[in-house]
């Protein structure tokens, strides 16, 4: 695993510019619906956090501290489109752009001894994706303003990053064997970033339910949805590290 820069990663510019350029393009087109009566566009914004769906696994840490799973925020959006019904369904699609991220932090294994004091070490892993999705769904009002919907998702993976923070922690009771951590094959603290883009599949599937409330603003059609997401298949291709993820999204759309 070799170490990169902190700074701007590879792809990251042109990821974000590109998306920007489909976000201008929709607040055009979204101008031009006034042609076709009953569809509707939009553009939405959505944070959301994001974990691991599956429980903390790693090393059984000799302090007792448990391996723990933690979630990631990102930030994301996209276009939205729908036609309704004469009845309460409304039918629509949805293309987003997306960075679900997760982490756990757990033991390694790995004890270290130094001038009678022992130590055990620690990684933090992260996972990032960045993703585009369509998301084709189907929903139902069930109040005024209010509505359930639920819609499958087609993820492509534009790329996939690791990073990993090692650190040692001072045992708090002296072992009796300690498996000591060569120096010169394993680094005992550091920082540690790879692409490893191409150790996960590259199409994904999920699905996501909510409930989402509109409203008009000084005329302007507002929509605010609670959604929960999960990931259908395990993204990496190793079946020995578990990553599906699952996230609860907050979202507010602008519709015309």
């Amino acid at each position: 695993m070799s170490r990169t820069p902190r700074g701007r990663k590879p792809g990251q510019g042109y990821v974000k510019s590109w998306i920007g350029i489909v976000l201008a393009g929709g607040l055009l087109h979204a101008g031009s619906v006034h042609a076709h009566p009953g569809r509707r566009w939009g553009i939405e914004v959505a944070p959301q956090w994001t974990g691991f769906t599956h429980a903390a696994t790693g090393a059984a840490s000799l302090n007792g501290t448990p391996n723990e799973n933690r979630s990631r925020t990102s930030l994301g959006g996209g276009l939205v489109a729908e036609v309704p019904t004469r009845g309460r369904w409304t039918y629509g699609v949805a293309l987003r752009y997306q960075e679900p991220a997760a982490a756990v932090r757990h033991a390694t294994g790995f004890q270290f001894f130094n001038g009678g004091q022992g130590y055990e070490q620690w990684a933090d892993d992260r996972v990032r994706m960045r993703e585009l999705t369509l998301a084709p769904g189907a929903g139902i009002g069930i109040g005024e303003g209010l509505r359930v919907a639920v819609s499958l998702e087609a993820t492509y993976l534009l790329q996939a990053r690791f990073t990993r923070d090692l650190s040692l922690v001072a045992l708090n009771a002296q072992p009796v064997l300690f498996r000591p951590l060569a120096g010169a094959i394993t680094p005992l603290e550091g920082h540690f970033d790879t692409d490893e883009t191409a150790r996960y599949h590259r199409w994904l599937g999920g699905t996501t339910a909510g409930l989402s409330w509109e409203h008009a603003v000084f005329g302007q059609p507002i929509r605010l949805a609670a959604d929960y997401q999960i990931m259908l298949n395990e993204p990496s291709r190793d079946a020995s590290f578990r990553q599906r993820m699952q996230a609860l999204r907050l979202g507010v759309a602008w519709l015309h």
